[in-house]
Order: structure tokens, then C-alpha cells, then sequence
């Protein structure tokens, strides 16, 4: 099957057989991201309802990538002899994009932040879905000031990414909202020796002074103790 015709066959299924559907007014209900809420609600985000995608092609027998593409996950039929690459969102009902299309979308997600390149189409390994379903819940969490929940995804995050310095920064400070001040002194102060400065990098250090400034205050914490 051609992946012209195989992309229009799981569109026929999914979309208009199953009724999976993007969730355009409640995009940051944090259930899009929870693959159960997803399968029994028949809507979702992007990257959740493209997994979805991903498994109903598998199970018929079809290659379907996703593609970690900068603001908007998307999946391809990888290309064939004699045929062209079919990009396909699943957000919005199946829509089979052009490069052209790409490019739009591409503008509108993330501006002139990140160039255009073919390269962006490339399919995205398991460990890439993984960890962009955790960033959109640890994201979703924080504005809701979840922190527990936000603490518990930041653990599953550095698990799949031990080095991710963002990581654990990130899980210093949410310990430092929940006033676990010995969780938070320990990841700041590792987040502080590991993290390399640039003098010329002016956001850089601002951060690092505001997270030093946290420490010292942590420590005072713990000297009130003593």
C-alpha cells in the first residue's frame, strides 16, 4: 500500500470512523496528555493523538514515524519508491501537509526562532515522544501551580535524561515551592557546580544569580535549624 493510500485508509478510520478529534478549547487541560484520558475522550493534542496514530497503523500492518516537529508533533508514511513522503496531522482531522505547509506551520508555532530544514521531518526515536509528553505535563502542571505533580514529572524526565542540567533545576525549585528545603539545597547547589557560565550570556547569569540567591536562602533555613 502506497503512503498516500495507507495515510487516507487510517484517516478514514481514525478520524472519521473513531471520532479522534484535537481539543482546540481546552488545548491545556492536562488529560490531553494522559494517552487513558485520550483513548476514552476521543481528543487530545498533537503529539498524544499521534501516538494513537502511530499504534493503529502499526497494528495494520503500517509504518507510521512520528516527527518531533518544533511546536506541533506530526507523523509521516516514510517514503517509497516512486512516492513522495506524507506528513499528516492528526490535530487537525489527518490534514496531509506539503512542505509548503510545513513551513507555515513551522512560522506560526515558533516564529523565526528556528529555520526551516528537511531535516525537522526526521522521525523521532521513542526516547524524543517520551520526553516531549513529560515537558508538555511538567509545563501544564507549573502554570496550574501543580508542584507534586510537577516534582513527580521532573523525576521521570531525569530518569530518561540524567544529564539534562534544566532537569534538575528545574526539580530544585519546584523542592524549594514544596519547602523541602534539604531536596532543594542539594539539586541547586549541583545545578550551580555543574552549570557552565558565560560571562557574555546575560540571561544565563541573571538565572544563576537568582538560583544562588535561593541557595543562600535555603542555607539560612538550615543554619535556623542547627
Amino acid at each position: 500500500m502506497s503512503p498516500q493510500c495507507g495515510g487516507k485508509a487510517l484517516n478514514q478510520y481514525q478520524i472519521e470512523e473513531q471520532q479522534f478529534t484535537g481539543n482546540r478549547d481546552k488545548y491545556e487541560d492536562p488529560r490531553n496528555s494522559c494517552l487513558n484520558e485520550v483513548l476514552e475522550r476521543r481528543t487530545g493534542i498533537p503529539l498524544t493523538l499521534s501516538i494513537v496514530y502511530m499504534e493503529v497503523a502499526r497494528r495494520a500492518g503500517l509504518q507510521v514515524d512520528g516527527i518531533n516537529f518544533p511546536g506541533h508533533f506530526l507523523v509521516r508514511c516514510p517514503q517509497t519508491h516512486g512516492s513522495h513522503q506524507l506528513v499528516i496531522d492528526p490535530f487537525h482531522s489527518g490534514a496531509l501537509l506539503s512542505e509548503h505547509n510545513c513551513r507555515l506551520l513551522l512560522q506560526k508555532h515558533v516564529g523565526s526562532e528556528v529555520a526551516f530544514s528537511r531535516s525537522l521531518l526526521a522521525p523521532a526515536t521513542r526516547n524524543q515522544i517520551l520526553v516531549r509528553m513529560l515537558l508538555n505535563l511538567k509545563r501544564i502542571y507549573v502554570h496550574m501551580r501543580s508542584f507534586p505533580q510537577a516534582r513527580v514529572i521532573t523525576e521521570l524526565l531525569l530518569a530518561l535524561t540524567p544529564s539534562a542540567l534544566s532537569e534538575l533545576r528545574d526539580r530544585g525549585l519546584l523542592a524549594y515551592q514544596l519547602n523541602d528545603v534539604t531536596s532543594a539545597l542539594r539539586d541547586l547547589q549541583a545545578y550551580l557546580k555543574l552549570s557552565s557560565m558565560s560571562e557574555a550570556d546575560k540571561d544565563a547569569k541573571a538565572e544563576h544569580q537568582q538560583i544562588w540567591e535561593h541557595v543562600k536562602t535555603l542555607r539560612r533555613r538550615v543554619a535556623a535549624l542547627n
